[in-house]
């Protein structure tokens, strides 16, 4: 098993290869502290030097708050018609 390397730098085994796309999305400043109500309690998501310890310039998001705040814009963007369903 190969181990990943951890704190600043690309994670080993990381593509090398660009992004075939990317998606900006913006969020609430408050947003990490509103996941904390839904049991996240990692200092990662809300202390800015808890952040920089562990190599990030900032606090990052919670991993569930990214999915959704992308999904919605993602899908408009990816599907741009309305889908249609089996009755």
């Amino acid at each position: 098993m190969r181990r990943l390397r951890r704190g600043p730098g690309p994670l080993a085994g990381a593509p090398e290869a660009t992004p075939d796309d990317s998606l900006t999305v913006r969020t609430a400043t408050n947003q990490a502290a509103l996941y904390r109500l839904l049991g996240d309690r990692h200092h990662l998501h809300i202390d800015p030097e808890a952040a920089r310890t562990a190599g990030m310039p900032r606090p990052i998001m919670h991993g569930l708050c990214t999915l959704a705040a992308i999904m919605f814009p993602w899908r408009r963007r990816s599907v741009p018609t309305r889908p249609t369903y089996a009755n």
